[in-house]
């Protein structure tokens, strides 16, 4: 399964906590949400704070975490407010202000997961998704996705995952919005996104390939010479590298200047100059019965609803189309299927449950879904969901797989996260 779906309960229970406090409260509330989160990340931080037979005491010389004696005993709320103590106790300078601590918390668990779906996101960029939720693009006006690094790791790296396992995923295209700076430029989807303004994106791919040539100890000349090449190669990129997220950063905002791009399509590398604006594109982009383009977001059902009215037959494209929200996905779900069982979520432990809708409506059009590979998330899960519905087809292909259910949760100040909390399985 591609996600730590045990991590939902502390996740779900930290937001309703959160929602609990007021604005004055708030970073009370975030620790709180921390502790809440690190009953699944607290073992991770555990394992990463250095030498694991080493305890972290305070000046009341109170064990904070030990690998070799007590440390499974303490509380993972307790360990979360012992680390942070130790934080506010011991740093070279006053820790004046508890929202970096909690915000950095946050960052942290989520972060932890390891799964390319359960982002955190400061007040910008949740706003940018928001924003997008709505048909207003910034940036060079392209949706993204991260594609997770699906290396296989050597018998020896996996004995050492906390060393040869760390990943970041590609920064991949997912659409290209009609009427972009994107489009004009000639960017497509698929497209992995390489280097920003001379900036390299970190590819631990190639990091990878680097470390197990040097672990070989090479003698030969050639393999020396590729030693060199690809040690000199990561050291200049990485003097100027860029973590994935900031990268997704600099294509979805601002809305003046320009950008250079550096993408592989298809093995090949292709260079390009691209324009930053403003863009507002329809959430339903629909005439004589064809939805040209649908964003799954707060207003589309009522669009939607006012586009097919009283039309027998329907067909809607789901091509480029990434972004979406999966509460309102399943709204507009409503409104073209009838009431039913149109596959199943699969939780934590294998667990199942229906994945279901309930329709106001009597009559339901033919429906007609166009997808391709880059009908991605709740698109995806929309398609196959209808395609279940006598008289509908589909046209295209999509991969055969489960799909992430993916959902947002807002936090105090603006900022915000994903969280991947299920598999969508398709069939009754």
């Amino acid at each position: 399964m591609c996600v730590e779906l045990r991590s939902l309960t502390a996740l779900s229970s930290a937001s309703d906590l959160m929602k609990n406090y007021s604005d004055r409260s708030y970073v009370r509330a975030l620790l709180v949400c921390g502790a809440a989160l690190s009953a699944y990340a607290g073992s991770v931080v555990r394992d990463r704070l250095g030498n694991p037979q080493t305890a972290l005491i305070s000046n009341s010389d109170r064990l904070l975490a030990s690998r070799s004696k007590g440390a499974m005993d303490l509380n993972e709320t307790e360990y979360f407010h012992e680390l942070a103590d130790l934080l506010k106790d011991h740093y070279v300078d006053p820790v004046n202000d508890e929202t970096k601590l909690a915000n950095g918390a946050v960052r942290g668990m989520v972060g932890s997961l390891g799964d390319v779906n359960s982002v955190y996101m400061d007040q910008n960029q949740f706003q940018t998704y928001q924003n997008q939720l709505k048909g207003e693009f910034a940036g060079i006006g392209v949706e993204t996705y991260y594609e997770p690094d699906k290396g296989e790791l050597t018998p020896d790296e996996k004995l050492n995952e906390n060393v040869y396992g760390f990943r970041y995923p590609k920064v991949v295209i997912g659409a290209v919005l009609e009427g972009s700076a994107a489009q004009r430029a000639g960017l497509l989807a698929g497209d992995h996104v390489v280097s920003i303004d001379g900036h390299w994106i970190i590819d631990t791919a190639e990091i990878r390939a680097y470390q197990r040539l040097a672990r070989k100890n090479p003698t030969d000349k050639a393999s020396l010479d590729e030693l060199t090449r690809l040690r000199k190669r990561l050291r200049l990129e990485s003097d100027d590298g860029i973590t994935p997220g900031r990268a997704v950063d600099r294509l979805t905002s601002g809305t003046t200047g320009a950008i250079q791009l550096v993408v592989n399509r298809n093995g090949e590398t292709k260079s390009f100059t691209v324009n930053k604006a403003d863009l507002q594109t329809p959430v339903v982009d629909a005439s004589n019965g064809l939805v040209k383009h649908i964003v799954f977001g707060p207003t589309t059902v009522q669009l939607l609803r006012k586009a097919i009215e009283g039309k027998p037959q329907v067909t809607i494209d789901l091509r480029n189309n990434v972004v979406g929200d999966y509460v309102e996905m399943k709204n507009c779900l409503a409104v073209l299927a009838p009431s039913g069982v149109y596959g199943s979520l699969v939780g934590r432990g294998g667990g199942t449950s229906v994945f279901d809708i309930k329709s106001p409506d009597a009559h339901h059009p033919t429906v007609k879904v166009i997808v391709d590979s880059t009908t991605k998330g709740p698109a995806e899960i929309f398609a196959k969901a209808l395609a279940q519905c006598p008289g509908n087809s589909i046209a295209g292909s999509m991969p055969k797989e489960d799909v992430p259910v993916v959902k947002s949760f807002n936090l105090p100040q603006g900022a915000g996260y994903t969280l991947a909390t299920a598999l969508y399985r398709e069939g009754r």
